[in-house]
């Protein structure tokens, strides 16, 4: 059963309200984190990099990188720090979200500052 959510011993279904990457609101979404959470969840929690509906439409015409780090699987972790640029700009394979390492991030910085 892919769908399936074990439950948290102590919290079991262990919601949290979803907030969104970019602008921290809410995205009134709940997300049931159940046992793949350690501990209580916290009452807010961002969970997608996907942006809201508010962000989505500021940013249609934009590109956004996130700056990652990888982990020891190889995986890309956001570190919090982004920037969305416009799409004529850049030149990339994808047109919503791409993720950048934090020497690219501290260039950009550099440019916009």
């Amino acid at each position: 059963m892919s769908n399936s959510i074990r439950l948290h011993k102590q919290h079991g279904l262990n919601p949290t309200l979803c907030t969104c990457f970019y602008c921290g609101q809410e995205t009134g979404e709940i997300a049931l984190l159940g046992a793949s959470y350690d501990g209580e969840a916290p009452m807010h929690l961002c969970t997608s990099l996907e942006p809201c509906a508010a962000c989505k439409e500021k940013f249609k015409d934009a590109v956004i990188l996130v700056e990652a780090r990888r982990d020891e699987r190889d995986k890309p972790q956001p570190t919090g720090r982004w920037v969305a640029v416009k799409k004529e700009c850049v030149t990339l394979p994808n047109n919503g979200i791409c993720f950048t390492d934090t020497e690219t991030m501290n260039k950009l910085q550099n440019i916009s500052a």
